[in-house]
């Protein structure tokens, strides 16, 4: 019985690692990401990464009993997710869920990315949307090195991009309609952003970023000193 559990697992791991070798520059799903209230099978590990935790629950539907909040930057081993109407859930084990948008997955393949996506930001609800990965998988480029571009398109049209970091992270673009608006670049200081290393100056244009992922500095050499490089426009 021990033998055809691990027997499973593994050939889970390999089926949705490879499901993410033909995403490419396609559409992956109309409509939602996954269907809602259907279990999908997925072997890994689920790092916290809620501002405060995660919440866990005994269940994930109307239900759900709210057991306690898993800590920050902890990681857990899961076995599935289920999209619900409102979000998406890991499946922790003996009826154990994490909540999806307080929780990331390590990125391998674009399916993926675009869970940890959907996770964060939510899924979509009309059937002409569809979601693609741009550029046939990893990008070094203008948001940093390795991230993957995740798109929300209907018709052809571009309507919401998302960065995806081999960790997880999710970052929306400011151009998004489910993103926050661009802020000002009020404090005259330099801003940075964690997840993709960069910077801005006060005199350039400030898109927004998530309020994890800001950093000042006291001056660009002090960003440069940290690591970071200064986006070019």
């Amino acid at each position: 019985m021990k033998l055809k559990k691990v027997l499973f697992t593994v050939f889970g791991t390999v089926l949705f690692g490879l499901t993410g070798l033909f995403v490419g520059n396609q559409p992956v799903h109309a409509a939602a990401f996954r269907p809602v209230d259907t279990f999908q099978s997925y072997a890994g590990t689920a790092t916290i990464s809620g501002t405060w935790g995660a919440n866990l629950f005994s269940g994930n539907d109307q239900n759900k009993i709210f057991q306690k909040v898993l800590p920050k930057d902890s990681q857990w081993q899961i076995f599935g997710y289920t999209h619900r109407s409102d979000g998406y859930y890991y499946y922790a084990g003996g009826d154990l869920w994490i909540q999806g948008n307080q929780a990331k997955i390590p990125v391998n393949s674009g399916t993926e990315a675009i869970l940890n996506t959907v996770a964060t930001y939510g899924d979509v609800a009309n059937p002409a949307n569809y979601w693609r990965i741009t550029s046939n998988g990893w990008i070094n480029g203008y948001w940093g090195d390795r991230y993957m571009e995740v798109t929300n398109n209907n018709a052809g049209i571009v309507l919401a991009t998302y960065i995806v970091y081999g960790n997880g992270d999710a970052i929306a673009l400011s151009n998004n309609a489910t993103s926050q608006p661009e802020q000002p670049n009020i404090t005259g200081r330099i801003v940075g952003n964690k997840a993709a290393r960069i910077y801005r100056t006060p005199d350039q244009k400030y898109f927004y970023i998530h309020p994890k992922n800001i950093i000042y500095f006291a001056s660009e050499q002090e960003a440069i000193n940290a690591g970071y490089h200064k986006v070019f426009r």
